[in-house]
């Protein structure tokens, strides 16, 4: 993406430009961390709901901003709003925590893959380490939905898989990712299948 925006090629400089003008690229926004995420069935915004989805959001788009333009204000804003949220001990609860924590969860380890791969990134170990350990109990424990099951099966099951491949990047070998059926599987770690710069 980078040689395309630089080059100024068609749609991916105004995809950048469009990126770069939005709210989440703004080195003036503010992480919102909440200790605990109440998203509750039919309220999108919920208690810190919309605020963890916006911060994700933001988190990843600085981190591409970052590895488009190579400027580090854009990795430090990165790195502010992932470390606000990881030094915030927290859990999700309500009929949608699951999905929440699913969704939120593959949009912060796409960032954090970003700045923790990308040179000049400059995230210190130790709160690299601490975003790891929140990728790993950032999702409830849920039971197993099926296609066939009442309620939320038939829409909560696809999104239960998503954050796998980029999750289990961040986390290393030692984690685990689920499957649709909300199985344990072993992660795939590999960083060219997954590189959300492409």
């Amino acid at each position: 993406m980078r040689e395309h925006v630089t080059a100024g090629r068609q749609p991916w400089l105004k995809a950048y430009l469009d990126m770069r003008d939005s709210r989440y690229g703004s080195y003036r926004h503010r992480a919102k961390p909440y200790g605990t995420v109440v998203c509750p069935a039919g309220d999108p915004e919920g208690r810190g709901c919309a605020e963890e989805r916006a911060d994700a959001l933001a988190a990843y788009t600085q981190a591409l901003l970052f590895s488009v333009t190579g400027r580090r204000q854009h990795a430090e804003k990165a790195r502010q709003i992932m470390d606000a949220w990881s030094g915030t001990p927290r859990r999700h609860t309500g009929a949608n925590a699951v999905v929440q924590a699913d969704w939120t969860g593959s949009v912060w380890a796409r960032a954090g893959e970003i700045v923790r791969h990308t040179r000049g990134g400059g995230w210190p170990a130790a709160r690299v380490q601490r975003f790891e350990g929140m990728l790993r109990t950032i999702s409830p424990k849920s039971p197993r939905w099926t296609r066939t099951s009442p309620g939320p099966g038939t829409w909560w099951r696809p999104t239960r898989s998503s954050p796998s491949p980029s999750s289990s990047t961040t986390t290393g070998p030692s984690a685990t990712h689920w499957s649709a059926s909300g199985s344990a599987c072993p992660p795939t770690s590999t960083w060219s299948r997954t590189d959300p710069r492409r």
